[in-house]
């Protein structure tokens, strides 16, 4: 381990890094503290620190030498405490209230449903669980018990939570593969789906994004220091499409527990969780002035590629592709006047068709849940 450590150290505190075109060497502003580190500690936890203090180069190297000299990680937890790591500025705090006491605080690798709640399986086979979620303080939640009919009597946000179908956190644990994290700290995020005239808003994320490239969401990002999920949710809403709500608009829909990489591989454990609060509004007839005509938009070109506004009979046929594709079956025919209606952003190659099946097959999962919640409320008003 002291070998290893003083190679990592001096890799991590001298090795050149990119920073842009040219190459500039991690400044050792700490070196004392980074050495007492290493013999206290050895090499993870100056890793550690690297993951959550350093810059973008300083994290990129860190990730490489945790993967070449730590193979087998100690606790993330305890080595971040050890060391006085401080949480990323995105952490979150998930606490499970069972039987009206505070049972314990979910810690990375946990299931946010089979270890918690009451699990029962829809009609899209998502484990489901119906869930009050009170929010403490900026991205500090508690999640309790609820059913389906207190949605409508409670003072808390009572709202259906899922995950994936194949949760590689679960898969992880089942076949007792060490979960790889980034910190011991799950994140929290928000999303907003936001409806006007019976259509929905899908934005395509960019296809130079590093994460999820091409792929269709809604409006959302995570929780910023000091907000709350109705801010955040507001915020990023007018950040990336120009529409400005205010909080009473937005109401709770869904909840959803990802991890990242989002498809399970031993080989490359899950190192990333969140927790994604969905929000739902529609955009009132005098924000649109009064005529059925859909808000105009001013799209983040940085982060949007393209945008459509989806019919709710689309998004039917949306869920059913995806059906399909989990029972084996094949999708039906769909005719172009089906197809939606695809703006790209600053092109002038104009509109692009895209049918439902394709756009379901580039949506992230949390979302196809989201909008099954959604569709389910339009059907009961």
């Amino acid at each position: 381990m002291a070998e290893n450590a003083a190679v990592a150290a001096e890799l991590l505190l001298r090795k050149p890094h990119r920073t842009g075109a040219s190459e500039s060497p991690i400044e050792p502003t700490n070196s004392a503290t980074l050495a007492a580190l290493l013999i206290d500690f050895g090499t993870r936890v100056v890793i550690f620190t690297c993951l959550a203090q350093g810059s973008k180069g300083e994290r990129s190297i860190a990730k490489g030498y945790m993967r070449r000299f730590c193979p087998a990680l100690m606790s993330t937890a305890s080595a971040a405490a050890a060391a006085g790591v401080a949480p990323s500025a995105t952490a979150a705090t998930l606490a499970v209230n069972l039987n009206g006491n505070i049972s314990r605080e979910l810690q990375f690798g946990d299931c946010l449903l089979h270890e918690t709640f009451p699990v029962s399986v829809d009609a899209m086979g998502h484990d489901i669980a119906w869930v009050k979620v009170n929010e403490v303080e900026c991205r500090h939640f508690e999640l309790s018990a609820g059913e389906p009919q207190d949605a409508a009597t409670t003072s808390k946000i009572v709202i259906p939570m899922s995950h994936a179908v194949h949760c590689p956190v679960c898969l992880a644990r089942q076949e007792g593969v060490q979960v790889c994290p980034e910190s011991n700290h799950w994140r929290a995020g928000v999303v907003v789906i936001l409806e006007a005239h019976g259509h929905v808003l899908l934005t395509q994320r960019a296809a130079h994004m590093r994460s999820f490239p091409s792929v269709w969401v809604a409006p959302g990002g995570h929780i910023d220091n000091g907000e709350s999920a109705l801010q955040a949710a507001v915020r990023e809403l007018e950040e990336e499409v120009g529409v400005q709500l205010q909080q009473e608009q937005l109401h709770p829909l869904a909840a959803w527990g990802s991890a990242f990489p989002v498809r399970y591989n031993p080989e490359v454990p899950p190192k990333r969780q969140h927790f994604v609060l969905y929000f739902h509004a529609t955009m009132p007839s005098a924000a649109l002035g009064g005529v059925a005509a859909l808000p105009p938009l001013k799209l983040q070109a940085s982060e949007v590629g393209a945008h459509a506004w989806v019919q709710a009979e689309q998004v039917q046929a949306m869920l059913q592709a995806e059906t399909n594709t989990r029972s084996g079956n094949a999708p039906p025919d769909e005719a172009l006047a089906d197809s939606v209606t695809c703006c790209r952003v600053g092109d002038t190659r104009g509109d692009f068709q895209l049918s439902p099946a394709d756009i379901v097959d580039h949506m992230a999962h949390g979302h196809v849940f989201a909008l099954q919640q959604w569709m389910v409320n339009r059907a009961k008003s």
